[in-house]
């Protein structure tokens, strides 16, 4: 059975937004999706405050490989993906300690997702496994933080055939 990057895609966006954070301190509370019109860091970034928080994309970083072919019309397909989530740097909002509290949700956040998105019970019909990878913690802006989550999906398309 052969899938699509765009089914994949947009079952694990409804599966994140589906999420109760286990910590649902700060504003904005749940998980929703960057508006498909922007890029996320651009986006966050002139937004900055705390609508961006909790806001995420789920976009491809790289080539899709062709890891061969199953059926005379069906080809795995190896393809780099990454999910990126925002957090607002408005530390009173986070707790009684600050920093150390929005580092804390971020990081209960990250395994959570990673979670969600290892589960076999959110692949799709044709994606047959993945690798899920947190990445370092970006700080690189004094007003958005980002965590992204790196993945390796491994999906079945169907090949035009057709000449």
């Amino acid at each position: 059975m052969a899938t699509t990057w765009h089914a994949i895609r947009d079952a694990y966006a409804s599966a994140i937004v589906a999420l109760a954070p286990t910590d649902l301190g700060g504003p904005g509370r749940t998980f929703r999706r960057c508006p498909l019109r922007f890029e996320l860091r651009p986006w966050a970034l002139r937004e900055k405050g705390s609508q961006v928080f909790r806001t995420f994309e789920l976009v491809r970083r790289g080539d899709a490989v062709n890891a061969g072919h199953l059926a005379s019309d069906e080809e795995r397909i190896m393809e780099p993906v990454e999910l990126t989530v925002a957090y607002p740097v408005l530390p009173a909002d986070y707790g009684d300690e600050e920093i150390d509290d929005l580092e804390k949700l971020v990081r209960a956040d990250a395994q959570q997702l990673k979670d969600t998105l290892f589960s076999p019970g959110n692949y799709r019909s044709g994606q047959s496994t993945q690798r899920v990878t947190i990445l370092a913690l970006d700080r690189g802006d004094t007003n958005v933080w980002f965590q992204s989550i790196r993945l390796e999906l491994v999906y079945v398309v169907a090949q035009d055939l057709s000449f």
